[in-house]
Order: structure tokens, then sequence, then C-alpha cells
């Protein structure tokens, strides 16, 4: 058999349609003699009836390209399928009918056209025959009443034993069922997941690689989804077929921008026991942010594309959501996608044919995310569980605000002196620390100006209030018990509060093409930050890789570059580099995560 055969990279796999049964049927009749054959209405009962489990293999023909390279049209035939029905117990008398509970998954016939044989098409159709089974069985448990399989199961005569299983079967006995002349002999391959469990992480993203595993980065969640939460399993099945059957036609030549494909947004979308589900997983997990991912299946675009005709890369593109622990629903999360695509890249990692493994991209509810994996490895990476990751995030401006300073400064006085900045002069007047601090924070000429605050502004959207201080009024603010509740007062913002400052200038020599590292070994860094969020359930985020997208950006444009590194203080804290791209309106973002926990979410819709 030659693995490295040309025609694997142009198959396509999908669900059998009514229309193809005179294709697989004929391909049947020439794979089978006639006592073993099925019938053409076997074969139309098992589309009929378990079309789930009939699934094909599709050759796309090397079609002509247009002038310019890409890609004119889409056809070819079936060269191959698979078909199964379920039953309780594997005998000749269960293998007549289907019953959509059964334990086991029966196969019935692996066929492949002659002219394709001894090329590979057997092992990819059951690869993609076991990966699009086992996605089905664990789909079910997110709300779907139906019984998950224990195994597959099939009957082979004594030369394809080898073949089945090099493939991942085990041979159990010979079999009692009689079929045609020849003996054959029964063999089984147990599904991994039976039952219950998502697939779930914790995370440490932007961390601080000079400080010791597990103190430094902000804590994401992590849940892996086979599709959008709260949709039956066999809606994303038609919707895949759907897709499936409109590259597929070969009586056809569709352009690839006239086919009317779904797209990402479509199963981008989620109903309202989704969302449910999602913000009880996130209380139930109680990090700042648990974001919920799902492949977008099939899509055509730019997580992969067909750009000649002659491969067909696979499609690294995902949804993504977070939600906080609140289960308050966010619209945009760095570090917990810093997170999920640590935990993809660890994935796809094992994937050697992958040419785009190292390339992410997230569609998230408002934004389309890209994600990176880097080369560099992490100093300190004990457990081997480390990466760094470059992602790209839209740009967000920050805009004076006019009118309510007075009601800001009054704000932040509460919340970290206990007081309004009107009543300056009297408030405080022990020796306390906390009243110090407030004396030289406030002007004690005009307590309504904090002569330490040297701009306030809101980003776009109003989604977040942001306040550069001076180095020495942020240092002021550290070591105080915040009234975190009392952030909540000012209405010009919906999201958080960006506290901020620049720090000194820079050391002579800095190693700009590794600018994280350098940072990371306690070289410099050009701001620092601290983010509290007690409008979306966070008092104080660790690091908070969104707010980077105002901050890289603001203090680029004041500092006059294009690449800038960020600490964010909290009791954790973190590092973020930040790369600038005025004119795509774009933030480069990057960081490194470590995963601390693994595991399996039973929480069901």
């Amino acid at each position: 058999m030659n693995e490295e055969s040309p025609i694997l990279s142009r198959l396509i796999f999908r669900t059998v349609q009514p229309t193809d049964i005179p294709r697989c049927y004929s391909i049947e009749s020439a794979s089978y003699p006639p006592d073993e054959a099925a019938s053409k209405s076997n074969l139309q009962y098992r589309q009929h009836h378990a079309a789930t489990y009939f699934r094909c293999a599709f050759l796309i023909d090397e079609p002509p390209a247009s002038e310019d390279g890409n890609l004119m049209s889409v056809t070819g035939s079936i060269i191959g399928y698979i078909c199964s029905t379920r039953c309780d117990e594997f005998t000749e008398k269960s293998l007549r009918h289907h019953d959509s509970n059964g334990r086991y998954l029966a196969i019935h016939s692996v066929a492949v056209d002659e002219k394709y044989r001894k090329m590979g098409v057997g092992s990819a159709m059951l690869k993609d025959y076991w990966e699009a089974m086992e996605r089905w069985n664990k789909g079910i448990v997110e709300g779907s009443r139906k019984v998950p399989m224990e195994k597959i199961v099939l009957m082979a005569k004594k030369n394809l034993l080898a073949f089945y299983v090099r493939n991942g079967f085990g041979v159990t006995k010979v079999s009692d069922i009689v079929h045609g002349k020849d003996e054959w002999f029964e063999l089984e391959r147990k599904f991994s997941v039976q039952g219950n469990g998502k697939e779930c992480y914790l995370v440490d993203a932007f961390i601080d690689s000079n400080k010791k595993e597990g103190t430094s980065g902000n804590p994401a969640g992590v849940v892996l989804l086979l599709g959008p939460p709260g949709l039956d399993i066999d809606q994303e099945e038609k919707k895949q077929q759907k897709m499936n059957l409109k590259m597929s036609m070969s009586n056809s030549c569709e352009s690839l921008d006239d086919m009317n494909v779904d797209e990402p947004s479509s199963q981008n979308t989620i109903p309202v026991r989704g969302s449910e589900y999602m913000a009880a997983v996130a209380r139930e997990l109680n990090q700042s942010e648990t974001a919920f991912v799902w492949p977008l299946l099939g899509e055509l675009n730019q997580g992969g594309h067909m750009s000649n005709g002659t491969s067909l890369p696979p499609f690294l593109s995902y949804a993504i959501r977070y939600y906080t622990r609140t289960g308050v629903e966010v619209d945009l999360c760095g570090h917990a996608t810093l997170a999920s695509a640590s935990v993809l890249f660890a994935q796809n990692s094992t994937d050697s044919e992958s040419p785009n493994k190292n390339n992410i991209t997230f569609y998230a509810k408002n934004d389309v995310l890209h994600a990176e994996l880097l080369p560099a490895s992490c100093p300190n990476d004990l457990s081997g569980n480390a990466s760094k990751i470059g992602m790209s995030f839209p740009w967000k401006n920050v805009n004076p605000v006019e009118s309510g300073k007075e009601s800001v400064l009054d704000m932040i006085s509460r919340a970290f002196f206990g007081a309004r900045a009107a009543s300056a002069a009297a408030a405080n007047p022990d020796d306390s620390s906390v009243a110090a601090k407030f004396r030289q924070f406030f002007n004690p000429k005009d307590p309504d100006l904090a002569h330490h605050v040297l701009f306030i502004g809101t980003t776009d959207g109003e989604e977040d209030l942001f306040l550069e201080l001076t180095e020495e009024g942020f240092d002021l603010l550290r070591g105080i018990n915040v009234n975190h509740s009392a952030l909540c007062e000012w209405s010009g913002y919906s999201r958080g509060v960006i506290i901020c400052c620049s720090c000194a200038s820079p050391p002579a020599t800095i190693d700009t093409d590794n600018l994280l590292m350098a940072t990371q070994q306690n070289v410099h860094v050009d701001f620092r930050s601290r983010f509290f969020g007690p409008k979306v359930g966070i008092d104080e985020d660790p690091v908070t890789g969104s707010a980077h997208c105002s901050l890289g950006p603001y203090f680029g444009a004041k500092l006059n570059k294009t690449l800038v590194l960020g600490r964010q203080e909290s009791e954790r804290g973190g590092i973020v580099e930040c790369t600038l791209k005025p004119d795509e309106r774009r933030v480069g973002l990057v960081g490194i995560a470590t995963k601390t926990m693994s595991g399996r979410m039973s929480i069901r819709i």
C-alpha cells in the first residue's frame, strides 16, 4: 500500500445521500461475491434509517485553474464507502435491522472502487469513520437523549485481519455468523469515551517565566466542544452534509465563490440553552474567564484553503465564546484565547500531516482572531507544558473623557481611599498609611484635581475606563484593599477599569528581537498596568490580554514605538508583548501559557 498516494490529498469524507446509492451499489456489487454483497434495497434501508453511520470517500477531480491560479470548480466522484447499523448484540438476526439505541455499531461494508485499491483509501476511510463516530459519541452529552455506542464491531476474512489490526481493531474470535461460504472472524474497537465528559483544562496565560510555576499569569478555563452547545448533534451533522454535498456535485462546475456554503458565523450561533450551559460551567470552574471552543467544520476561510486543487489542508478554525466566573458573557478575552490556543496547539502537534498545525483562526462573537505557535522556549518550563504564542487582536483606540472627570476621580477616591475627593481636606486626619497616600495622591490645595492623574479616557465603545497615572501615583495605589463595588459607580464604561503608567527609560541595550524573553529576565518594560472588572464579576484580573488592545496602541503612540512591553501588576502578575500594526488596525499580543490541569466536565445542558 502506498501511504504517500497523491489521491489521498484530494479526498473529502461525508455522509451518503439518497442520490449516492446507485454509485455505492455499483462499488458493492464489484467488491463482494453475489452471496455476500448487499442488495440495493439493503443499502437504501441503511441510508434511510442509519444515515449518520453511512459515510463515503469523495475524490475531487484535478480541475483546471484560472489564469491567476485560483480554483475554478470542484467536481469528482465517490470511490469508496463504509456503512453500518446499530445493534445490541452481534448476531445474524440483529444485523438485519437498525436499532437506533444499540450499544454496538456493526460495520456491514468497507468497499473501495477497484481502480483505487492499494492506495491507502481504505485506511483513510477507516480513520475518518472512527473520528466521525467518536465525535458523534462524545457529542451526545451536550443535551441529546441518544444512547452512546460502546464499540464498533465487524467481520472480516482471514486475509484482511492484518489490515484491520493496523487500523486499530482487535480480533476477538471466529464468528458464529454464516455469511457466504467462507470463514469469518469478528473484530472490535472500543470507543475511548463512553458517556459523559467534555475535555476541560486550566491554563495559566501570560505567565512571568521568572516566577515559579502556578504563581503567575492569569488562569483560564478551556472547554472543548464538538459544536455549538445546545444544538442537537444531528443538526450539526446535517449542516456538514449540506456543505459536503455542495462540494461534491459531480454533475456541475460551481465556482467556489458561487457556492452558498454556510459562513463561520452560522456555526457560531448559540441557542438560549447553550448560553445557559456555558454560564453554568463557567460558574463551576470559577475562573476569571472560561473559553468554550468548537471546530468550524468544512469552512473555506483563513484557517485553511484550497489554493490549487491539489491539496486539502486541515481547517484549523474554531468558534470561541467567553464567560466570567459569575456566568456573564464577554465579547473578547485575550488570556482565555491564549489559553485555548495553547491547548489546541498541543493537540495538533501530534498531527504531523497538518501543514497549518501552528496557526489557528478563532471566530469570536464580534471579532476574528489569529494565533500562531512561536518557536521560542520558556526558560523555567519544568513541566514541558509551556508554549509561546502570538495572537492578532483588533486595535482599540482610547478617547479622552470630555466631561465627568470629577465623577471619575471621586469614584477612584472612594474605591482606594474610602473617601470623596471633594472632602479631601477633612478626610482621614490620622496618620495611617492609607490617609498618607490619600493626601499624596490628591492635590491638597484643590481636592478635585489629582496631580498624579495624567489622562482619563475610555476605550472604543466606552468598554473600559482608562486612567494613566504617574509612576509614583501608580505605586501609591499598591497594597491598598480596594472597594471594588465603588468602581461600579460611574456609568461611563461597561466592562473594566484600566489603571496604568509608563516606566522609566530602558537600558541602552536590549535584545529587541526577543523582547519578551529579555523582559522575562527582568530587563525592562515600557508600561505597567492593573485591570479591575467588577461590572463583569472580576474584582482584579491577574493579566488581561484584551486590555492590551488599547494599552499597546496608547503607549506605542506615547513612546513612538511599534513594539512595546507591559507588565500587569496584580498579585500574580504577567507579561504581555504588543506589536502594533496601525495600518491593519491590529495589535499583535505575544505571551507564554502553561497547562496546569486537565479533566472532563460532566455538566449537561
